[in-house]
């Protein structure tokens, strides 16, 4: 494994059944884990979820994802995702840290993936602030959508139109680990251009996510 960074970021991305992390369940999960120092990869993982809690998945979400229940059903259980995403962070986690230095988690449109995050490790009986950066009673996370806003003003900022803008190829959209690695090469891009000295600032990119407030980045998910 790469060698881990002062701080460090989980780069990841949920393909779900549905919209509603209390109705829906997740069916993929993508994940990178980046080292914050030089943007490099440490490692990565994903994975199909098997259908869990008696969740609904409906047809037209798997008609975009084109992700077949057969495909789910030989895929991990929910408790197995949960373990693991556990591992991972905890592998770029220091030794002795008490918070601080717990990795920072990075999605477009985040908060959206964070839903679904929270509600399996509810179900699992774990508590998702323990294993990556939070403000005591909320998880802080890095939303690659609201850092697009912010620098270009356009009216577009789905992932698709992101990677137009700065010349990534998105190939095979919705598809969890296809959208982490285009996800890391715009978050790389902020990253460097505002260490380049730039204008570009991260206020209003660091969002905090309570369990009561999906209703907003629900309005502005695009599958």
């Amino acid at each position: 494994m790469a060698t881990i960074g002062k701080y460090n970021y989980i780069i990841f991305d949920f393909e779900t059944g549905g919209l509603d992390s209390t109705k829906n369940p997740i069916t993929e999960i993508g994940m990178m884990l980046v080292n914050g120092d030089n943007l490099k990869e440490i490692n990565k993982w994903e994975s199909y979820i098997k259908p869990y809690n008696n969740l609904t998945l409906e047809k037209r979400a798997l008609d975009i994802t084109m992700i077949t229940e057969s495909q789910l059903n030989k895929g991990i259980d929910i408790k197995q995702m949960v373990d693991t995403f556990c591992i991972l962070a905890k592998s770029i986690t220091p030794k002795g840290d008490k918070g601080q230095k717990r990795p920072t988690l990075v999605g477009h449109n985040v908060a959206f993936d964070i839903s679904f995050l929270k509600y399996a490790f509810n179900l699992c009986g774990k508590n998702l602030a323990d294993y990556v950066h939070s403000n005591q009673k909320e998880i802080t996370a890095i939303d690659t959508m609201k850092l697009a806003q912010m620098m270009w003003s356009d009216e577009k900022s789905n992932l698709g139109y992101c990677c137009k803008k700065i010349g990534i190829d998105h190939v095979d959209a919705h598809r969890a680990m296809n959208d982490v690695v285009v996800t890391w090469k715009l978050w790389s891009y902020f990253v460097r251009a505002m260490r380049g000295g730039n204008n570009t600032t991260t206020k209003g990119s660091v969002i905090t996510v309570e369990e009561n407030k999906t209703q907003e980045f629900r309005n502005t998910f695009q599958f």
